[in-house]
């Protein structure tokens, strides 16, 4: 983009990418990573692990990029390359590219440094940019209204109903529970849990979890990362999300009791449904939440999907999707 207002399509990432899809004439998801970035101008290089085999000559000189970020765009006059890790898996890699991609097309970003690594993430404006960029990897890979129809065609909160659009959208299950949240009509919420004993202090909002699993922690307002003190208990809430109609948060660092049924889970690596004290989860005042839960990813993590019964009765008729 040759001019901050050239292409200027307001404040909202959802805009520029819908332009994109209009501009390139893809209508069906999930879309090719490789078609988008091209119709931007944007060369794609996936290199291997630099661990354990010599990276192209090429590439040397970005190597210690490689190392720490796994995924950058470099910029040479008005050409950008992708380089993105050749050996993750291929939900990740349409990620890495995607969230590239929302940097090139949002106009603010334009002459911004765009390594994505933890550690750069320093400063409110820095973190708002990579949220911005995740924002646009959803919105690639899963479009909203799309995405959102499809929830109410499923007319259903539960992890068969994740499942149907991760296989739909072609993304890991964890991007997939955390749209549907984000984008659900109904009362529900994520959270994930992990073992105490994890060191993780500078965890931050754009996270990279599994190299199975993508995380799309990009709703600034639905992903609470509040710092509580550490909790002797033997699991912790690692990070909740909420849909806008949950009104209460679960706060980070949470710790779950040895006497907790999501204890039971995690301990036995066995999903479970069932009912749930909402106190148990720090909120109050309100009825028993039903709950679903189920192990994920390489670090010992439950994930745990909430949600109430929902007396505002709006969803429309299952559609093709569920049948």
């Amino acid at each position: 983009m040759k001019g901050i207002f050239e292409n200027w399509q307001g404040k909202w990432p959802d805009a520029y990418v819908i332009k994109v899809l209009k501009d390139v004439g893809l209508k069906e998801p999930p879309f090719d990573e490789l078609v988008i970035a091209d119709s931007l101008g944007i060369k794609v290089i996936q290199y291997p692990d630099p661990t354990k085999e010599p990276v192209p000559y090429h590439l040397n000189a970005a190597l210690p990029w490689l190392l720490e970020s796994g995924t950058f765009m470099k910029k040479e006059g008005d050409k950008r390359i992708i380089f993105t890790p050749a050996f993750v898996a291929p939900t990740k890699i349409r990620m890495n590219i995607f969230h590239e991609c929302g940097h090139a097309i949002l106009p603010w970003h334009d002459g911004q440094c765009y390594l994505c690594k933890e550690k750069d993430l320093e400063g409110k404006a820095q973190k708002l940019i990579e949220r911005e960029a995740f924002f646009c990897a959803a919105s690639f890979l899963m479009p909203r209204g799309q995405f959102t129809k499809n929830i109410l065609d499923l007319n259903v909160t539960s992890f068969a109903a994740i499942q149907m659009l991760k296989e739909r959208y072609y993304v890991s299950f964890e991007a997939a529970a955390n749209w549907f949240v984000q984008n659900n009509p109904g009362i529900c919420a994520l959270v994930m849990i992990e073992p105490t004993s994890l060191d993780d202090p500078e965890m931050s909002e754009v996270e990279v979890i599994a190299e199975d699993q993508t995380s799309l922690k990009v709703g600034q307002p639905d992903v609470f990362y509040n710092c509580e003190e550490p909790t002797e208990s033997p699991l912790k809430v690692s990070y909740s999300i909420r849909s806008r109609r949950f009104p209460d948060r679960i706060k980070r660092n949470l710790g779950i009791s040895t006497d907790s049924p999501f204890y039971t889970a995690w301990v036995s690596g066995k999903g479970i449904i069932g009912e749930i004290s909402a106190i148990e989860l720090g909120l109050f005042d309100r009825a028993p939440l039903r709950y679903e839960c189920r192990p994920i990813g390489f670090r010992q993590r439950l994930m745990i999907l909430l949600w109430e019964e929902d007396k505002q009765q709006f969803w429309i008729q299952p559609g093709p999707l569920a049948a």
